[in-house]
């Protein structure tokens, strides 16, 4: 299926989305992970096609202030009539850390570099695909499907 079919990044995003929906069904009436060993060639597959054009950056987030419960307190905060609020005084807040998260080494990884990487050498191939995460993938398969990448073709 992969290596007869071309992918842009939309359709590869697509293809991953609808194997995920097919593990969750076959899991459903199955048992937990049948569909993932079963079809852990592909899904790998998937997952060096629908690699971003770029490494992706880290998401940034802050966790919620201490003492409001949802989003949506700081809307019920009442203005005085010096036209302060009389909840959090913005001087008076703690400083919030950014959380930094990152998702899984591949995500550092964009198309490019893993293309450059797996046509260099055979160690270089086995080298990234390590660094991805990919064990039932061969170098050899893998640079076929990654040939089957539209932005690769131009």
């Amino acid at each position: 299926m992969l290596t007869c079919h071309s992918f842009s990044t939309a359709g590869a995003g697509q293809l991953s989305a609808d194997l995920s929906a097919i593990c969750s069904v076959v899991d459903a009436y199955a048992g937990t992970a049948v569909a993932e060993r079963g079809l852990q060639k592909c899904l790998e597959g998937a997952q060096l096609i629908s690699l971003p054009v770029k490494g992706s950056k880290p998401r940034v987030s802050k966790p919620p202030r201490q003492g409001y419960e949802d989003e949506w307190a700081a809307w019920d905060a009442e203005i005085g009539a010096e036209g302060e609020e009389s909840g959090i005084a913005s001087e008076d807040a703690p400083e919030i850390p950014e959380k930094v998260e990152r998702t899984e080494a591949s995500s550092e990884l964009g198309l490019w570099e893993v293309e450059r990487r797996l046509f260099d050498t055979n160690e270089a191939a086995r080298d990234v695909l390590d660094d991805l995460g990919l064990e039932v993938l061969t170098e050899m398969e893998a640079r076929n499907v990654l040939r089957r990448r539209i932005e690769l073709g131009s």
